[in-house]
């Protein structure tokens, strides 16, 4: 009788545990925009030396993640161009897009930093959103 019991309710709280960790998962995903993985997208940014590019790991409209040795604490604002070459059949790469945003740093870890955008005007998100769309069509 107890067995029957403890099996019907360990199932039942299984089902209630994954839910709720579903649940929670979404909650904690901040994310509010649709993230993309765009081939030979770099990010540039000054740390007072001559820049160089690091690979674009994951980025949106509203913020990316992008693999550099740098360390800024959170808070730490930036500017960053976000800049992608196009390669021309096996010739030399063919005309760059970029585009130059302010960022706020979130995160930072061993692999890089995740930065959220920081727009002071309308027409700035605009921009960003057109040169991922820009960005998005010439990498398929």
């Amino acid at each position: 009788m107890w067995t029957g019991l403890i099996n019907g309710s360990g199932d039942r709280l299984r089902k209630w545990a994954q839910g709720a960790a579903a649940r929670f998962r979404r909650l904690s995903d901040r994310r509010r925009a649709p993230r993309y993985n765009i081939p030979r997208l770099n990010v540039y940014h000054w740390t007072g030396a001559v820049p160089k590019p690091e690979e674009v790991a994951s980025i949106s409209e509203t913020g990316a993640y992008f693999k550099t040795p740098d360390r800024w604490g959170p808070g730490t604002i930036i500017e960053l161009t976000l800049q992608q070459s196009v390669e021309s059949g096996n010739g030399p790469a063919g005309p760059h897009v970029s585009q130059r945003v302010a960022a706020r740093v979130v995160r930072s870890d061993a692999g890089g930093l995740g930065v959220q955008f920081l727009y002071t005007k309308p027409h700035e998100r605009v921009q960003v959103r057109e040169f991922l769309a820009a960005v998005r069509s010439r990498s398929h």
